[in-house]
C-alpha cells in the first residue's frame, strides 16, 4: 500500500522526502507530489525549472530486491526506462516515442521533458533489504503560450490537452512497475533496452567529466553496470565513463 502526500507548493519533494527518511520513517511506501514546487533538485546540483503544468514526485520506498554494488549507477537508468514506458502509454491515443539522455534525463523530439534523481539511503533494520530509495521525477506536462524560453519540451502541446493527463492513473501504474521492477526487462536487461531510447545511439559526443576533463567519440552505449561507453579515436579499448553529462554540439 502506497501513501500519497498532495503537498501545496513545497521548496522541492526530494527535500521533503529525504528529511522524512532520516527523522520518522518506519519503511512505509510514500508519494510526495506536488504541481508546483518553487525550487526543485536537478543534476549535479542544478536547480530544476518546471514547466507551467509540471509534475513534481518523490517515491520513498524500501528496494525489493537485492542490488549489486553497481546499482548507484544504473537504478537511475532503469526508472527511467520504466517512467518512459509508462508516460508514452499516458498520453494515449496520441503516439509519442521518448528518449532518454544518459544518465537520467528524459527527451521528447530531442528536448528535455523531464529528468530522474536517485538518492539512496542506509538504514539500520537488520532485514535482507537494507536500502531505501528516494525516488525525485520531474516531468514537464505543457507550457503557456510564450513561456517556454529553455527551448524544453513538455507531455503535451498546450495547457487544455494537458487536462487529459490522469495523475493519479500515473502513479498506480509507477507504483505497479516499481513493485513489480524485478521481474522487469527493463531490470534483467537495462543496456539493450536503454539502446532503443538512446537520443545519441551510435553518434560522436563529447561528455565533461569535470571542469577539467572531456572525452569525445563515438556513443557505443551503456554496460550492465550503466556506464557510458565511448570509443575515442586515440584509444583502442572503449572508455567506461561512470559520471558526466553529455554536451550538446
Amino acid at each position: 500500500m502506497w501513501i500519497v502526500k498532495d503537498l501545496e507548493a513545497p521548496r522541492s519533494t526530494q527535500e521533503i522526502a529525504l528529511a522524512h527518511v532520516r527523522s520518522n520513517y518506519n519503511h512505509e511506501r510514500i508519494i510526495f507530489f506536488s504541481k508546483n514546487q518553487t525550487d526543485g533538485y536537478g543534476t549535479n546540483g542544478r536547480v530544476w525549472i518546471s514547466s507551467d503544468r509540471s509534475l513534481a514526485v518523490s517515491m520513498v520506498f524500501p528496494l525489493n530486491f537485492n542490488i549489486a554494488d553497481n546499482a548507484p549507477k544504473v537504478l537511475p537508468l532503469i526508472f527511467a526506462l520504466l517512467i518512459a514506458r509508462i508516460l508514452e502509454k499516458a498520453i494515449f491515443p496520441k503516439q509519442v516515442s521518448l528518449g532518454i539522455k544518459w544518465p537520467n534525463d528524459l527527451y521528447k523530439d530531442r528536448r528535455k521533458l523531464g529528468g530522474i534523481l536517485l538518492h539512496l539511503l542506509s538504514t539500520k533494520r537488520k532485514k535482507r533489504f537494507n536500502k531505501i530509495a528516494v525516488l525525485g521525477i520531474g516531468i514537464n506536462i505543457a507550457w503557456l503560450p510564450g513561456k517556454n524560453r529553455l527551448n524544453a519540451s513538455a507531455l503535451y502541446e498546450c495547457l487544455t490537452s494537458a487536462e487529459s493527463f490522469n495523475t493519479q492513473n500515473f502513479f498506480q501504474k509507477l507504483t505497479t512497475g516499481i513493485d513489480n521492477l524485478d521481474n522487469d526487462i527493463i531490470f534483467l536487461n537495462p543496456a539493450t533496452e536503454f539502446q532503443k531510447r538512446d537520443i545519441f545511439k551510435g553518434e560522436y559526443i563529447s561528455v565533461a567529466i569535470n571542469k577539467h576533463q572531456t572525452v569525445s567519440g563515438i556513443n557505443e552505449g551503456i554496460d550492465e553496470e550503466g556506464r557510458l561507453l565511448i570509443q575515442e579515436s586515440s584509444k583502442s579499448d572503449i572508455t567506461k565513463i561512470t559520471t558526466g553529462s553529455i554536451q550538446w554540439r
